[in-house]
C-alpha cells in the first residue's frame, strides 16, 4: 500500500470521527436517525441499532462526497470493511429530504435505503421538491423516493404531475438534458406500485402503453425537446415504461395487455424482418414480471440499477430473440 493511500485512509478515517463528534455536540436535530419518532425516555439518536440502519456498501460512500473526495477502490474497500462510522454520519447527514435530493447516485435511488431513511411523515417534503423549480435537477431522484416510501394518492398525483409536466432542457448539457427527460418518463412506471379502488393508475398505465396515448400524456412537452432527443424516442420509451409500470401492478388483466403488446409488436418486426426499439422495451417489462415472480417486489426494487438487474436480465434475453 502506497504512502498516500495509508495517509488518505487516515484521513478519512479522523474526519469520520470528527464529523461525527461535530454532530453529537452541535447538531441536536441531526440526531434523529431516520424519519420514525424516537422512543423512550431520553432516547438518544444513534444506538447500535440505528448504526445497523444502513449497511456500509461503497456506492453508499462513493456519492457522500463531502465525505470521501475521491474514488480510490482501496480506499471504499476500507470504509466498507469499518463502515460503523460511515453509516452513522450518512444517517445523520442526509435523513433530511433536501439533503439526500441532492446525492448523485451512480444508479437509481437505492430502494432498501429510501425505505430505511424516510417514511410516510416525509412524503410532504419531498412532494413539495417534486415543485421547487430549485430542485428540478433532482426531480427524477425525488420521485421514486416517493413511490417508495408513500403510497397515498396524493404522492401518486404529485408523480404523473411530474411526468406531464414540461421543464425547460434547451440550456442543458446534452447528456444532463437527456438524463432529465428519461427520468421523467421512468417515473411513470412508478405509478404501478400505486392501487386504488377507482383504478386511475391502470388507466393511465394503459394509456400509456400505445403511441396516441403516449404522445397525449406528454403533450406539454413531446414538442419542445431538445433536437438531440427525438420525438419517437420519446414516445415509445413512454410505451415502455407504462408497460413496466403494468407489470409492477402484478394484476393479471394488466399483465395481459403486456404480453399482448409484446406479440403484437414481435409480430410486425417479423414481417419487417427487424427488431425495433419498441420491442425491446416490451421484452424489459415481460423480464422484470419474471423476476418479480421469482424474487417477490421487494427484492427486485432491490435490484434496480446497476449489475444485478442487468446481470439477471442477460440471462432471460435468449428466449426473446426474433426469430423467423
Amino acid at each position: 500500500m502506497s504512502a498516500v493511500l495509508r495517509y488518505r485512509i487516515a484521513a478519512a478515517g479522523l474526519l469520520c470521527l470528527a464529523l461525527l463528534v461535530g454532530v453529537f455536540f452541535f447538531s441536536p436535530e441531526a440526531r434523529r436517525a431516520h424519519d420514525q419518532p424516537a422512543t423512550g425516555a431520553g432516547a438518544q439518536a444513534l444506538t447500535p441499532a440505528d448504526e445497523a440502519m444502513v449497511e456500509p456498501e461503497p456506492r453508499y460512500a462513493e456519492i457522500d462526497r463531502d465525505f470521501v473526495k475521491f474514488a480510490d477502490e482501496e480506499v471504499l474497500g476500507f470504509l466498507d470493511k469499518n463502515g460503523t462510522v460511515d453509516a452513522a454520519i450518512f444517517l445523520l447527514k442526509h435523513s433530511d429530504p433536501k439533503e439526500f435530493a441532492r446525492l448523485e447516485w451512480q444508479d437509481d435511488v437505492p430502494y432498501r435505503l429510501a425505505r430505511k431513511l424516510f417514511g410516510e411523515r416525509s412524503a410532504p417534503q419531498f412532494r413539495a421538491l417534486l415543485e421547487d423549480k430549485e430542485y428540478a435537477p433532482t426531480w427524477y431522484r425525488v420521485a421514486p423516493v416517493i413511490a417508495f416510501t408513500s403510497r397515498t394518492p396524493e404522492s401518486a398525483q404529485a408523480i404523473l404531475a411530474y411526468v406531464q409536466r414540461r421543464e425547460d432542457v434547451s440550456e442543458l448539457h446534452t447528456p444532463t438534458a437527456h438524463r432529465r427527460i428519461d427520468g421523467k418518463i421512468a417515473a411513470l412506471r412508478l405509478l404501478g406500485l400505486y392501487q386504488f379502488q377507482d383504478q386511475w393508475t391502470d388507466e393511465v398505465l394503459r394509456q400509456a402503453l400505445t403511441s396516441d396515448g403516449a404522445a397525449l400524456l406528454a403533450q406539454q412537452w413531446i414538442d419542445h425537446l431538445p433536437n438531440s432527443y427525438s420525438k419517437d424516442k420519446a414516445i415509445y420509451l413512454i410505451q415502455g415504461s407504462g408497460a413496466a409500470g403494468l407489470v409492477f401492478s402484478q394484476k393479471a388483466d394488466n399483465l395481459r395487455l403486456v404480453r399482448e403488446a409484446y406479440e403484437k409488436e414481435t409480430e410486425r418486426c417479423r414481417r419487417e424482418g427487424k427488431s425495433s426499439p419498441l420491442r425491446g422495451q416490451l421484452v424489459d417489462a415481460l423480464i422484470w414480471q419474471e423476476l418479480i415472480g421469482e424474487k417477490g417486489m421487494e427484492d427486485f426494487l432491490d435490484l434496480r440499477g446497476g449489475d444485478g438487474l442487468i446481470r439477471e436480465a442477460l440471462a432471460r434475453v435468449g428466449k426473446y430473440q426474433l426469430t423467423k
